[in-house]
């Protein structure tokens, strides 16, 4: 082989296999690009923290069959009212206005009262749920509750 085709050959290569290493990284990245599929992946991520929570709650809090089957019926509606009243664009569309526009001020001030409503509706469903279970524990599974609680809080404080 010659100078120009060993050239040739080394360009070829080159970008065939950056070429291949492109697509490839096309077809892994896909999935992840997939709003669904991200959103899908987020709520199978909740639901394993949701379960990993229950079972510590189980072991910590001795918790019985009925009272582990009422928890879970919780965290269910919680799930189900937290997908009905979630909005289909949670970063709040600020990516989709005009800084130009005229009214420009007033669709920011509306995005930020709606994103603060949407955090006053989760706070207060997450404090009805906990208030739910809090009520399911007996007076001995409510006091190491909230011992287990302060001393979190106070691991958390360090």
């Amino acid at each position: 082989m010659n100078m120009k085709q060993t050239t040739a050959a080394f360009l070829a290569t080159t970008a065939l296999s950056f070429g291949m290493a492109g697509l490839s990284t096309q077809a892994m990245a896909k999935p992840y690009m997939d709003g669904h599929d991200k959103a899908h992946q987020c709520e199978d991520r909740k639901a394993k923290k949701t379960n990993k929570h229950l079972k510590r709650m189980t072991k910590h809090l001795d918790l019985t069959e009925q009272q582990v089957t009422a928890i879970k019926a919780i965290y269910e509606e919680d799930r189900a009212e937290r997908t009905s009243t979630q909005s289909p664009n949670k970063h709040g569309g600020l990516m989709a206005l005009d800084p130009s526009a005229s009214d420009y001020q007033e669709q920011v001030e509306a995005i930020a009262s709606e994103r603060a409503n949407a955090v006053k509706a989760h706070i207060l469903r997450r404090a009805q749920t906990m208030a739910k279970i809090h009520e399911l524990l007996t007076p001995e599974q409510q006091a190491l509750a909230s011992e287990r609680k302060a001393r979190r809080l106070e691991r958390l404080e360090r």
